[in-house]
């Protein structure tokens, strides 16, 4: 998931023109793809830094302004006040709050 738009608009007056050679559903497989490769990750800044503390991948910033984007879930009327999803939001919350707590522009 990236900016797709700006990534875009950064090489539209450029010569070069990027070349994506592989898209993923997720970001799993992303260490042992990028392992002994000239390849390059666009990826969530906290992501970046959970792979280069368990792998031996280098982080550089993107040399274009991005959009931030908003992240929400949703879940059906049906569901409101049912313990488990309460229990499951709350957790989903408190894992992400880290997050939200960082409004700096990027």
């Amino acid at each position: 998931m990236y900016d797709r738009t700006a990534f875009e608009n950064a090489f539209s007056a450029s010569s070069q023109v990027p070349r994506v050679a592989v898209s993923l559903p997720h970001f799993l497989a992303l260490p042992a793809l990028l392992d002994n490769s000239s390849l390059a990750a666009i990826v969530p800044r906290p992501l970046a830094h959970s792979f280069a503390a368990t792998h031996p991948v280098t982080i550089h910033e993107l040399p274009y302004p991005t959009n931030r984007f908003e992240v929400r879930s949703l879940w059906h009327e049906r569901h409101q006040g049912d313990a488990s999803q309460t229990w499951l939001h709350e957790a989903i919350r408190r894992a992400t709050s880290h997050l939200r707590a960082d409004t700096a522009p990027r």
